[in-house]
Formats: C-alpha cells, structure tokens, sequence
C-alpha cells in the first residue's frame, strides 16, 4: 500500500511539473515572439526543463526508496533480508524420576480376640459361729435367701470347730465357691497362729475364693450391762492386726470391723456381742462390695 501511494504521488508531480513546463512554453513563446527568440532555442529551453524535472524525479524516487527501505513499515524490493537458520533447541533427554523400591508391608498377624472367660455362677459358704447365725436369721427374715448360700456354723465355736467341719468344707466348694470364714471371737487369744496356718493352708490347696472376715467390734457397756461377756475391741483389735499379717495373698480380707466403728457408728446389738437383725443385714450388704457376684 506504501509504494503504491508513492508512485502516485510521485506521477502526480510529475504531471504537475509538465502542466507547468508546457504553461511556461507557452509563455516563452509569447515572449520570444515579443522579443525575437527563435523556436529552436525555446526547444532547447525545454529539453534542458524535461531534463531538470527528470533528475528531480529520480532524487524523489531515491528518496522514497531510502523512506521505504530504512522505515519500520515496509521494505524495498531491492532489499534482501539476510536468511536465517530455524532455531534448533537442545535435545533435552527426557526426565526420568529415581526408581524407587516398593514399599512392602510387614505382615501383621492377624489380631485375635482374648478368649472371655464364660460367666461364673457362683454360691457362697458361710462358716462361722453364732454371729453367722445371726446373719443366716436377718437374712431369712428380709427375705434375702437366695439359693446359693450355705451356712456351716455353730453357736461358740472356733478353730476346733473349723477343722471338725474341714472335710464338709472341702465337698461343698469348687471353682464357683466363695468361701467366707467368720470365726474368732471365742478363742482371738490363744487360737490365732492356728488360724493363720489352717486358712493359709486351704487358700494353697482348695479351688476356691478364700475370705476372711475380721472379727466385728463389740459393746463394752452393753456387755457390762449383760453381764454375759467380757469381750473388749482392744483384743479384737489385737486378733486382727495378727490375722492381717499372717494370711497369705491368696487370702481376701473384708474388714466389716472398721466400716462398723467408723462409718455406721451407732450400729446396734442385742446384749452388746451379737447384733441386732438391722446391723447385720448392713454387715451384710458391705460384704458384697468385695465378693464376686453372678
């Protein structure tokens, strides 16, 4: 588009050019023939003109031809872009990650269950003396009976008795026994060390739940006011202190003896030895925070 509105610009002086030259012909011509010049000079006149405007013409054309080669918007035909090699980029190897080893598990053995021992139905033997008695009766009263319970007592008993009754003892209890033993409270000052050795001796050679029972407090002024007994907490406390050192770890203590004196308090007896049915359902119902149950 660029050349083509040069050359037409360039046409257009030229042609002005020549409407100019011929206009001054004319005009020489009028003033030749006013002044006497010959035609032929006039032609000579001209030639020189028509070769003027022919080398104006040529610089013009340079000039636009310089314009074109050298501008931003065009190029000359007379110009050759020098060539130029395509562009190769580098072979790029392609890019391989580190292998890497599989990751393998270490085999997990499978998680199995711990087997769960199946439910115990358990019964109770109670061996005692006459406060065992007393229990056997409040429990009864209150309708606390369940079944499961079997009482081998007698009224002032002690160790002999525990050893006469050893091999009914023995054939009433398994694997399901809870074995309670309550005696004491008739022979604590000269029995114990017989004790001790008895009890430690079924807990190492019987199947079952040993207990022992700690000898339970008595009512000094009730039994002062009796006058049956003489038995003083001093000497019960002395019996047990001996008991809890002596029984082995296979033998579990209940200590109703403290829960009685420190916590009921004001529990109540009958003549200040055995207890009235209301303290023994409460001996009763402590004892189960220690004993296994179905």
């Amino acid at each position: 588009m660029i050349r083509k509105s040069s050359c037409i610009f360039v046409l257009t002086l030229v042609v002005l050019a020549l409407v100019a030259a011929v206009g001054s012909i004319d005009n020489n011509r009028m003033i030749a023939g006013n002044n006497g010049v010959s035609d032929n000079e006039i032609v000579t006149d001209m030639d020189d003109m028509v070769k003027y405007d022919i080398s104006i013409e040529s610089v013009k054309q340079d000039k636009v031809s310089g314009t074109l080669s050298g501008g931003e918007t065009g190029t000359s035909e007379n110009v050759s872009e020098t060539p130029t090699e395509p562009v190769t980029q580098a072979p790029t190897e392609p890019a391989t990650e580190p292998a890497t080893e599989p990751v393998t598990e270490a085999p997990t053995e499978p998680v199995t269950e711990p087997e769960t021992a199946a439910p115990v139905n358990w019964k109770y033997v109670y061996v005692g003396d006459s406060r065992t008695k007393g229990l056997k009766a409040a429990l009864e009263k209150y309708g606390r009976i369940t079944g499961k319970e079997t009482f081998i007592c007698e009224i002032g008993e002690g160790y002999d008795f525990l050893m006469a009754n050893m091999a009914n003892i023995r054939s009433v209890c398994d694997s399901s026994t809870v074995l309670i033993i309550g005696l004491g409270i008739n022979d604590m000052k000269y029995r114990y060390n017989e004790y001790i050795a008895a009890i430690n001796n079924m807990a190492a050679t019987m199947d079952c739940q040993i207990y022992f029972m700690l000898v339970n407090p008595v009512n000094e002024a009730e039994e002062a006011a009796d006058g049956k007994f003489h038995i003083t907490n001093a000497d019960i406390d002395t019996f047990n202190a001996r008991m809890l050192s002596g029984l082995g770890p296979s033998v579990h203590i209940i200590d109703t003896n403290s829960y009685l004196k420190n916590v009921i308090v004001n529990y109540t007896t009958m003549d200040g030895l055995h207890y009235t049915d209301e303290t023994y359902i409460i001996v009763y119902d402590y004892m189960q925070n220690f004993i296994p149950h179905s």
